[in-house]
């Protein structure tokens, strides 16, 4: 779909629209306009039953428009624990991004623990809503920074973060600690595994 109207819903109907190029239009009739087979003066009309529901817009969708953020963003590199260790010995800072839990059964000794995600004390991890505002706290934008949790993930969510937010040398540790763990680098404690 290349477009949305500038108000209203675009379905395709899936097996009898004639133009994949078209496909919000019906079988046997002209491509829709921007009204989606509407009058100016008439209320939109309901998809018909074999339709599938493929965006609700209330403006108009412009692929260039939504795209261009995320196409200069910078995505962190993904670095190994060899080379993490390489870069926190020169110059970067190591941000743990595991709960305070897991960082208090073992961790990088200088690591500096802002968690990502939390335990909401039911078992499940939902986001910390403060996360820059804390990492802002303990480093400015212009500190390297490598991003580790257990494996990986976490770490990889918040480097994109911190670089969307405008911080300048961000990478991930790949595999996070555990990976760095089996590479028998140095840390306190045990390394929690998720798996």
């Amino acid at each position: 779909m290349n477009s949305l109207p500038s108000s209203g819903v675009a379905w395709h109907e899936d097996a009898t629209s004639p133009d994949p190029g078209q496909p919000w239009a019906s079988a046997g009739t002209a491509p829709a306009k921007a009204s989606h087979g509407r009058s100016n003066n008439s209320p939109l009309r309901p998809p018909p039953h074999n339709a599938r529901i493929l965006a609700v817009s209330d403006h108009t969708y412009s692929p260039s428009a939504s795209m261009t953020d995320d196409a200069q963003r910078p995505t962190p590199q993904n670095v190994q624990p060899a080379e993490a260790k390489e870069l926190i010995d020169k110059e970067y800072t190591l941000l743990d991004v595991r709960t305070p839990e897991e960082y208090a059964l073992g961790h990088v000794p200088g690591s500096i623990n802002v968690p990502i995600k939390l335990d909401d004390g039911a078992g499940r991890m939902v986001p910390n809503l403060d996360f820059l505002q804390q990492v802002k706290e303990h480093v400015t934008p212009d500190v390297p920074v490598v991003c580790t949790c257990a494996h990986g993930r976490r770490g990889g969510d918040a480097a994109a973060q911190l670089a969307a937010a405008g911080h300048g040398k961000i990478v991930n540790l790949a595999g996070g600690l555990a990976a760095w763990s089996d590479a028998a680098l140095p840390h306190s404690g045990h390394i929690k595994r998720h798996h």
